[in-house]
C-alpha cells in the first residue's frame, strides 16, 4: 500500500501519473481479477496524463513480474483518490503518506470528483478495510 511516487525509465525521468493527482493504492490479491489469474499485483491511481487513453481511475496489473503491465480504466468521473491509514494508537486516520510512521490497522480509500464535477452517489461511499489477521 503506498502513496504518490515517482518512477525512473531509462534515459529519462517520468514521473506517476498518480503524483500530481493525489494517492495510490497498489495491493497483491486472490481474488477474482482482470488478468483472470489466481494472483495478480494491481495498482489503482488517478490518471492525469494527456498522453495516456485512460483518464480518471485507472488501474495497471500483471500476474507476475515477468508478465507484461496491463491497465485498463475504472470511472472516468474520479478526479482524486484520497488513501487514509487508521493508527492503531492514535485511532485516528492519517494520510498515506505517514503509513510508515504508524501502526496501520485498516485502510479506507475515497473518490473524489474532479474540480467543479460529481461523481455517482455509491463512489461517494469510502472504502474500508481491516489490515492484518484478525484476532
Amino acid at each position: 500500500l503506498g502513496s504518490s511516487s515517482a518512477s525512473a525509465m531509462p534515459g529519462s525521468q517520468a514521473i506517476s501519473a498518480a503524483v500530481a493527482s493525489g494517492d495510490e493504492l497498489t495491493v497483491n490479491t486472490t481474488a477474482p481479477n482482470p488478468a483472470g489469474t489466481p494472483t495478480a499485483r494491481m495498482r489503482f491511481f488517478v490518471d492525469g496524463d494527456a498522453g495516456t487513453l485512460e483518464r480518471g481511475l485507472t488501474v495497471e496489473y500483471q500476474s507476475s513480474n515477468l508478465s507484461p503491465l496491463q491497465r485498463m480504466q475504472l470511472e472516468p468521473a474520479v478526479g482524486v483518490l484520497k488513501v487514509e491509514f487508521l493508527d492503531q494508537r492514535t485511532n485516528r486516520w492519517r494520510p498515506a503518506s505517514e503509513a510508515a510512521t504508524i501502526q496501520p490497522i485498516a485502510v479506507r480509500v475515497s473518490m473524489l470528483p474532479p474540480e467543479h464535477g460529481t461523481l455517482p452517489a455509491i463512489l461517494q461511499l469510502p472504502i474500508i478495510v481491516r489490515m492484518g489477521s484478525p484476532t
